[in-house]
């Protein structure tokens, strides 16, 4: 993930996604892990770990706040979380000056337990001794059909489309609530990343979902997982247009992570 700040534009530039949904990982100690590469500018990359609710408003204090290229920390989320409420990290390039910066930001990663592991695109999603009561309703299907892909154009991490050559997004997919969600796809690109998009049953923008960092990533098999959340009925994929292999499977499931868990929301 790249991170731009302009030289005339001063105040914080940041990205902001979410990793797991942290209801499902109260009192437990995680261990997060980044790297970052200063391509512009002189401030030093900055990265923030935060809870929010559903309503995108921070809950509680900040998590924890370091700074450097190459970031390893070990924290324990509080014993009581709301349901709905998300982890998520803030990726700074800049220190709040009027200074042109470019950061990219990379091998963004979140374990459980103290101890951290050289980072690894998530590819097995419903590990054996993991999985239990596997139900699927749709029979393997793949449910995106690519003929009616919008192409040129992607959707941003608040819902708004924006303009990109080398992008290109789904129809509405209808999924139900409780379902989990799983697309997979190999990158075509080393920039970038692509977001899944919950919508209401009027095709009204809900949430992201789920994201995946494609820095770095060409030819790599990268997999989202999400659970859809009650209101959600429809969901886009936003990608690349290079990607192949894109897929999206809805299952009718519950699954035990056991020990790891994918990005979600």
């Amino acid at each position: 993930m790249t991170v731009y700040s302009s030289n005339t534009a001063a105040g914080y530039r940041y990205a902001q996604f979410a990793l797991l949904d942290a209801a499902g990982y109260a009192g437990q100690t995680l261990t997060f892990t980044a790297k970052a590469q200063q391509v512009t500018g002189s401030s030093t990359p900055r990265i923030l770990g935060r809870l929010y609710d559903s309503n995108g408003s921070s809950v509680g204090s900040t998590i924890f706040e370091k700074t450097g290229t190459s970031i390893t920390h070990t924290f324990t989320l509080p014993a009581t979380i709301d349901s709905g409420v998300t982890f998520r990290v803030l990726l700074y390039c800049n220190s709040g000056y009027a200074e042109a910066t470019e950061t990219n930001f990379y091998d963004i990663q979140v374990e459980v337990g103290s101890t951290a592991h050289d980072f690894a695109p998530y590819e097995n999603i419903c590990p054996i001794s993991g999985l239990t009561g596997l139900s699927v309703y749709r029979s393997g299907a793949n449910l995106l059909n690519s003929a009616t892909n919008i192409t040129g154009k992607y959707i941003t991490a608040s819902g708004s489309i924006s303009n990109g050559d080398d992008a290109q997004y789904t129809d509405l997919i209808p999924v139900k609530a409780g379902e989990t969600c799983l697309c997979s796809f190999v990158s075509g690109r080393n920039k970038g990343g692509n977001m899944l998009h919950g919508y209401d049953a009027n095709g009204g923008w809900v949430k992201q979902l789920a994201y995946a960092n494609a820095f770095g990533k060409q030819g790599t098999k990268l997999v989202m997982v999400a659970t859809i959340d009650s209101g959600i009925s429809y969901v886009r994929l936003s990608y690349g247009i290079t990607d192949t292999e894109a897929m999206v499977f809805a299952f009718s499931q519950e699954i035990s992570w056991e020990g790891y868990h994918p990005v979600t929301r």
